[in-house]
């Protein structure tokens, strides 16, 4: 979904993935998912412009020390991000900037396999001015 320019990926519309997870309704609407370490996955996604987009990700941790691996398109280096220990309820990730094209692109997403259980709600790439 697009909107003023911000594009947001539920985190279940993801395409084939690989390693343990869960899609599941969530009590605040819609659908969430739950992913263990080792859990990778990529999204197809539209962006309105070419550009430099700063993403995040709404998430609900009960343990510290989760992380992230992140990239767009063909980027060759995947970007670590720390996620928040959030008590269970849903927080923002840290944003990390990552480079778009116009049109059809692919987020490449994985959950570090060391990492305990993460429920991420959605995806969010605002567009940096």
């Amino acid at each position: 979904m697009v909107e003023n320019g911000t594009v947001t990926i539920p985190a279940v519309a993801h395409g084939k993935a690989s390693g343990k997870s869960a899609a599941m309704k969530s009590f605040s609407g819609g659908m969430q998912l739950h992913s263990l370490g080792g859990f990778k996955t990529t999204y197809a996604f539209e962006a309105p412009q070419a550009g430099k987009y700063e993403i995040s990700a709404r998430v609900a941790t009960v343990q510290d020390g989760q992380k992230f691996l992140i990239s767009a398109n063909d980027a060759s280096q995947l970007v670590e991000v720390a996620v928040p220990y959030t008590l269970g309820m849903w927080q923002q990730t840290q944003p990390i900037e990552i480079s778009l094209t116009k049109g059809k692109n692919i987020l490449h997403f994985e959950l570090k396999p060391k990492s305990s259980g993460v429920t991420i709600k959605d995806f969010t790439l605002k567009s940096v001015k």
